[in-house]
């Protein structure tokens, strides 16, 4: 991260502002280095240029690496041993995405990316010169291939995932624009209304509660900004319908298996789809067959909403002219603007 990226920084939980102590550095580039609450000596570790606002997330190794210089500002050390990472696992996405890397990090689920830009402004109503300046926010950032472009407008953009794809990102997708963090959707390290433009792409539904997650990243959009975000939809066929029956069925159990046992059921599925596509003709991506697998399969969470839900959603958050952007068989998009 940028050091010019830190003021907006704060305490996710309580919204304090932080100390920030920077230990290795490249110019303004912070490789490594942590943010301290002066009040609860709460630390929010800075690593390979990203920093985790995730309470106890502190890796063994990154202390003992930089053991003087925590203990130079915190010197309770059994206090820094209690926020030692007990982490093992972080998602099924960060897999999702590490496939999505895999590729020549041109395309977002298959679309080119100059094709991709051209649906973010249609999804939020901007324009390429509308980027210039604007603060954005985006939500579940994935593979970090739109939060480049964006940066590369003019828009100083903020990348949240709670996986470890938010490394592949920051490696691959590096802007000094960008700032890729990894965070709790839920206690998100920003003060309310903040961003002209906060975007959220097939996210909040894998969270336990969609409504509460949809509220809390609502609040981070600042009076006439923007706040898009795609979310499944309810079937509108009998077909469809069951066809989220069995899947939804698979999930239950899937998800709950070993990891290589999911990579092989996955594995399995990926060449089912591509057998059928042969018989019929068609063409699709591997990559992206495989992720679309994971994002079916591994997830803990998965709710499908319609669109009167989701306007009444934006509605009770002080939102206005309430829109669908889009919508596929999968999922609708919805953009609000927030009131003066």
């Amino acid at each position: 991260m940028f050091q010019d990226h830190s003021h907006l920084l704060v305490d996710p939980y309580s919204h304090e502002v932080l100390e920030l102590h920077i230990f290795q550095a490249e110019n303004d580039n912070i490789l490594d280095g942590i943010f301290i609450n002066p009040t609860t000596q709460i630390i929010y570790p800075i690593i390979s240029g990203v920093p985790i606002f995730i309470k106890n997330r502190i890796p063994e190794q990154f202390f003992i690496k930089h053991k003087v210089g925590i203990l130079a500002h915190i010197r309770d050390e059994a206090f820094v041993l209690k926020q030692l990472s007990q982490e093992k696992k972080v998602f099924s996405f960060s897999k999702e995405w590490e496939i999505a890397h895999k590729d020549n990090a041109q395309k977002i689920w298959g679309i080119p990316l100059d094709e991709r830009l051209q649906i973010h402004y249609t999804d939020t109503d901007t324009s390429e010169s509308d980027q210039e300046g604007k603060l954005i926010l985006d939500v579940g950032c994935g593979n970090g291939i739109l939060c480049k472009a964006l940066g590369e407008k003019g828009a100083k953009v903020y990348a949240i995932d709670y996986s470890t794809s938010v490394w592949n990102a920051q490696e691959r997708m590096s802007h000094k624009n960008v700032c890729y963090i990894q965070a709790d959707l839920h206690f998100l390290p920003f003060k309310n209304e903040t961003f002209d433009i906060v975007y959220s792409n097939g996210v909040l539904h894998h969270t336990p509660n969609t409504e509460n997650a949809f509220n809390q990243v609502a609040s981070k959009v600042k009076t006439g900004g923007k706040y898009y975000v795609w979310l499944y939809k309810r079937g509108d066929t009998l077909k469809f319908n069951t066809f989220l029956y069995v899947t939804d069925g698979l999930r239950f159990v899937v998800n709950k298996l070993p990891d290589s046992i999911q990579e092989n059921i996955i594995e399995f599925l990926v060449r089912l789809k591509i057998r059928f596509n042969k018989s019929k003709g068609r063409h699709e991506d591997t990559d992206v067959i495989r992720t679309d697998w994971y994002d079916t399969l591994t997830p803990t969470y998965k709710y499908y909403h319609t669109f009167e839900e989701a306007e009444k959603w934006f509605s009770k958050n002080k939102f206005t002219n309430i829109r669908q952007t889009h919508k596929n068989i999968y999922g609708i998009g919805i953009l609000g603007e927030k009131a003066f």
